[in-house]
């Protein structure tokens, strides 16, 4: 998998894992793949961060690349970044129904799946 699939393919599993907003980009010359999670709640900003760098252990053991993290609050997500502030929450799963979130418990998973994003739910 090349470097803007991982990059999609993170984005699109911590949005679906954790409900909210995520832009990820990519600073090659640094070998960096810079996450931003938009509207955290400051209680969840530490649990969070932590959670995406264990998924950076569990994806990228022997990569070059790593994981910089930047979590937003509320307030910060709307006085600095607006347009994330406006966008509308991911699809929740029904009760009953699997997520992404039961994935995300065992992230050793990960590494056999060839597109982390590709379903929100299933029933």
């Amino acid at each position: 998998m090349n470097t803007v699939n991982l990059a999609n393919s993170v984005s699109g599993f911590i949005r679906d894992a954790f409900q909210l907003p995520v832009s990820c980009s990519i600073n090659e010359e640094e070998s960096q793949i810079i996450i931003r999670v938009f509207m955290v709640p400051e209680d969840r900003k530490d649990a969070i961060e932590d959670a995406i760098y264990d998924l950076e252990r569990k994806i990228l053991p022997s990569r070059d690349f790593f994981f910089s993290v930047i979590v937003y609050s509320p307030n910060e997500t709307k006085r600095y970044y607006p347009e994330m502030f406006q966008l509308k929450r991911p699809k929740v799963c029904k009760k009953g129904q699997e997520s992404r979130l039961q994935a995300f418990r065992d992230l050793q998973d990960l590494r056999n799946e060839a597109d982390y994003g590709a379903t929100t739910c299933t029933p």
